[in-house]
């Protein structure tokens, strides 16, 4: 598809399109992603 992996780390890689370093693509765990919402948005009530 073109990826070029660009920065790799244990819990996060990014991904550049072509060989410009345009932009890209961030993969990450979901248990790191949990840790990014901010708890304001967060509502243990809500299903």
């Amino acid at each position: 598809m073109g990826f070029k992996l660009e920065n790799e780390e244990a819990d996060f890689a990014y991904f550049t399109f072509g060989t410009q370093g345009g932009p890209g693509l961030a993969l990450l765990p979901i248990n790191s992603a949990v840790n990014l919402i901010s708890e304001a948005r967060f509502d243990p009530k809500r299903k």
